[in-house]
Formats: C-alpha cells, sequence, structure tokens
C-alpha cells in the first residue's frame, strides 16, 4: 500500500512540477524586465568584446556570471540574445529545483524530495526573481552541488573526495555571487565543527584545499590584469560601497515584501498568495528553530545532517534582516530555497507519522490531495495576472535605439539595455550617484569623459538617474544634451 501510495504521489508531484515550469516559461518570456537584468547581459557583451572586467570597467558582482552568459553573443546578437538570456534564466531555475531535490533526496532517500523542488517555483516570494537575468540562481545552484557533496562525505561510505569536491563547488559559488558567503561560512563551519566532534580531522585539511583552489585561481587571474588592487577591492569594499549607497535611495524595511503586494501576490489585500506565502515561511522557521535547539541539547547520530540546513535557513534570514542594508526581494532568494527544502520536512514528518496505519494513510492521503491542489490554485492565482505586465514595450524601445544609434558610438548608460555601444566612461549600468567610490576618484570627472570622447547619447531607461550625478556633471549633461525617447535617451546637441 505506501509503495503504491508513494508512487502515486511522485507522479502528482511530477505533473505538478511540469505543469509549474511550463506556465514559469510562459510568464518568464513576456514578463517585464527589472532594470538589473540589462547590467549583466551589457558586462557579458563587453567581456565577450575582450574588455577586462574591474581594469577596463567597473563591476560590483563576482566575475563567472558575465563570464557564462559572454558565450551567448557568438550565436545570438540585438534583442535575441536578451530573450535567450531569460531563457537560461528560467533553466537554471529548473536546474535549482532539481539541485535542491538531489539535496534532499541524498539525506532522506524518500519520495518526497520532489516537495522541495515543487515548492520553489510556487512559493510567491520571492518566484519573480527565478524568472530573471541575475547571478542568484547560478550561484545557489553551484551552492547547493557543493552541500550535497558534504552531505555526501557525512554518509556512512563518505569519501574525502567528495569533501574536496564539496569545497571547490561552494568556493565557485563565491566567484559567481559574493551573496552565498554567509551560505558558504555556515557549511564551512559545520564541517570544521563535525569533524572535531567526531575526531575526523584530517579531512578538515581536504576540505579547505577545495575551497582554496577557486579563489587562488582567481586570485592569480586577478594579478595577471596588472590591477589586482582594482579586482580585489571591487568584489569586497566597492560591492559594499554600491549596496549602502543604493539602500540610502530606497530606505525599504525588512517587512516591506511581506506586507499586501499586487506585484508580488497577484492580488492587493489579504489574498490566498500572501497566507500561503507567511504560512510556509513561518512554518519553516518553527521546524528549523526547533531542529536546532533539539540537535544543541542532545547530539544524537549524524546530528549534522539534520542541523545543517536548519542552520542555513536560519543564517539567511539573519543575513537578509541584519546583515544586508538593501532589502529587495532578491536577497530573499537563499532562505526560500531553505523554507522549500522545510515545506518538505513537515511532508516529510506527516508521512512518517501516518504511515503505520491504513486509517492514518487515507488521511494523509487525503491532507496531500488538498495541499497540493492549494499549493496549484496558489500558483495560478499569484502568477496568472503578471502575463498582463509585457516586455513589449521594452523590447521595442531597445529595437529602435539600436537601429538609432551607430553601433560604433559612445553611450553612457547608466542601466545598461543598449548593450552593444563602448563605453565612454568607466562605469557602465550601475546608478553611479548615489554611491561613492575611491575607484572614482582618482579617474576623470564623467563630464571630462563625455567631452573627451564627443560621446552623443546618454541613456538611463525610465528611471531618471542622472538625477543622481554630482552636481557639475548634471549641470554639463542639462546644458549638452536634449532628451528624446520621452527622457529615457539624451542626445548631444553641440557634436
Amino acid at each position: 500500500m505506501k509503495k503504491y501510495l508513494s508512487i502515486a504521489f511522485t507522479c502528482l508531484l511530477l505533473s505538478i512540477f511540469i505543469f509549474v515550469a511550463v506556465k514559469r516559461y510562459a510568464l518568464g518570456s513576456v514578463r517585464y524586465f527589472d532594470p538589473d537584468e540589462f547590467m549583466y547581459v551589457n558586462w557579458a557583451y563587453h567581456v565577450f568584446s575582450g574588455n577586462v572586467p574591474y581594469k577596463d570597467f567597473m563591476m560590483i558582482a563576482s566575475p563567472l556570471y558575465v563570464v557564462f552568459l559572454a558565450p551567448l553573443f557568438m550565436v545570438w546578437s540585438g534583442i535575441d540574445a536578451v530573450a535567450i538570456a531569460r531563457v537560461i534564466a528560467f533553466l537554471l531555475s529548473i536546474f535549482l529545483a532539481g539541485a535542491i531535490g538531489v539535496a534532499y533526496w541524498t539525506t532522506h532517500k524518500s519520495w518526497v524530495a520532489i516537495v522541495p523542488a515543487t515548492i520553489l517555483l510556487i512559493l510567491p516570494m520571492p518566484s519573480d526573481k527565478l524568472l530573471e537575468i541575475r547571478p542568484d540562481i547560478l550561484a545557489l545552484l553551484i551552492f547547493l552541488i557543493g552541500f550535497r557533496e558534504v552531505l555526501l562525505f557525512w554518509s556512512k561510505q563518505g569519501k574525502p573526495t567528495q569533501l574536496f569536491w564539496g569545497g571547490v563547488w561552494l568556493s565557485t559559488s563565491l566567484l559567481v555571487l559574493q551573496k552565498t558567503g554567509v551560505l558558504v561560512a555556515t557549511v564551512a563551519g559545520m564541517v570544521i565543527f563535525s569533524a572535531l566532534v567526531t575526531k575526523k580531522l584530517r579531512a578538515v585539511p581536504v576540505f579547505l584545499l577545495g575551497l582554496g583552489l577557486p579563489l587562488g585561481s582567481f586570485s592569480l587571474w586577478a594579478l595577471t590584469t596588472g590591477q589586482a588592487k582594482t579586482v580585489f577591492y571591487s568584489v569586497t569594499w566597492l560591492t559594499k560601497e554600491s549596496i549602502l549607497g543604493v539602500a540610502r535611495f530606497n530606505p525599504l524595511g525588512p517587512t516591506f515584501f511581506f506586507s499586501p503586494n499586487p506585484t508580488y501576490y497577484g492580488e492587493s489585500g489579504l489574498s490566498i498568495g500572501l497566507i500561503v506565502n507567511h504560512t510556509l515561511w513561518v512554518l519553516a522557521l518553527i521546524l528549523a528553530a526547533a531542529l536546532i535547539m533539539t540537535n544543541a541539547v542532545e547530539w544524537r547520530k549524524e546530528w549534522y545532517i539534520r542541523m545543517t540546513p536548519a542552520l542555513l535557513l536560519v543564517a539567511s534570514v539573519i543575513q537578509y534582516l541584519y546583515i544586508s542594508p538593501l532589502k529587495f526581494t532578491q536577497y530573499l532568494l537563499p532562505a526560500a530555497v531553505f523554507v522549500a527544502w522545510f515545506t518538505g520536512e513537515w511532508v516529510e514528518l506527516l508521512w512518517r507519522l501516518c504511515k503505520r496505519s491504513h486509517a492514518r494513510l487515507a488521511t494523509f492521503t487525503i491532507f496531500f490531495v488538498l495541499f497540493t491542489m492549494l499549493m496549484t490554485y496558489t500558483f495560478f492565482r499569484v502568477h496568472s495576472p503578471k502575463f498582463n505586465w509585457t516586455n513589449d514595450s521594452t523590447y521595442q524601445k531597445i529595437t529602435r535605439i539600436l537601429a538609432t544609434i551607430p553601433k560604433n558610438e559612445y553611450v553612457f548608460d547608466l542601466e545598461g539595455r543598449t548593450i552593444y555601444y563602448p563605453y565612454p566612461y568607466y562605469v557602465c549600468c550601475l546608478p553611479i550617484g548615489q554611491f561613492d567610490s575611491l575607484l572614482l576618484k582618482s579617474r576623470p570627472p564623467i563630464r571630462e569623459a563625455l567631452r573627451t570622447t564627443k560621446t552623443k547619447y546618454i541613456y538611463q531607461a525610465e528611471i531618471p538617474r542622472i538625477r543622481a550625478l554630482p552636481p557639475e556633471d548634471l549641470a554639463f549633461i542639462r546644458e549638452n544634451y536634449t532628451e528624446t525617447e520621452g527622457g529615457d535617451l539624451l542626445v548631444a546637441k553641440y557634436w
């Protein structure tokens, strides 16, 4: 009986997973763009063209994501490259969901592993960010691959090579996006602590070697650029400077996106999306806290396998609440991965309690069918309105601009949508003016760069980012440029 029910539940979940994945692909193809998305595509094109990040242009992210995107331009050009980048973002989100399912299976060997994979694609907050072109998804995917290697090492047949590769993957996730630092530090701490408790200290150097290999390779590459200080400054202190600066212009509280919001929950007010989302988050945190306290009081066999996911969820929430000054929804992605994990843990707990008798199995079956119906209905209610918020106008506008501006013209782009034009200034695609940096103090001001290169075009998109520029630069632009495209594009008057 249990075997047949497990197969039936698995088929049901797989059907929902496929349905949700197809709908998410369709939504990702038409949904509006977040300003950050063009930044990464723009940088990727310039890396493909031979420019060196940090040296030739300012970049605040780790390098591997733009390197990952760069080969796009071997095949696609124009607006097609952006559309394909969205497809890649969708595929990465599916792989991420699969990775959490595989990691869960590693520790539980249960059909329930499909639950966290499916929930990750349904969970309303921050579901939209899994549709976007951003490094978070790839970084978390690589982190989960490394975390699974660590879980395999902790199993009965664990081998030191698994710990080595776990370190390599975890470290590589940092080179995709620095945001995984808290997650990597949590896993590394548990690896070392568990080695001390179990007296398997020989494994620690192997793990540290794996961690050090990608970071060491990155350091050697930084030296080859001839500007190692700039590289290391960019991926550390500059990132902090930019985030603090942008946070001053966007002073959002940590609960802002957990308030009623039709953009994220599909409806205003107390909606089904809001209720389900908050219920899943609260239940996940309760179970994680219970696991931490239980295992802290009594170290049962392989306690670190159960405790580490709980610590990762709590660490992710602490990072969002107290470490990150920006409260944008993409900063919730690490926590969302483990909210999905602990939703699976709740289902697993109920399954173990109910599978001992036919009556309980019947109760669980009713519960599980209702649960899957509720999740599917929630997904439909949350995401259906979003098909109306399309990217048609963005595609049309970019197509017009690419057709209007000669390809060799300099474009000072404050957001990134122009993609294919040479940079007149060290900074592109960032809200320069919202933050200050030592890297800019040794360089000519923006107005001087625009004058020297005779830059004819400035692009700022719908957000009037030139208003945040230093007063002298803003005055120069207003005197020498005129607005077109509804203010999105500025054209030089005199050259």
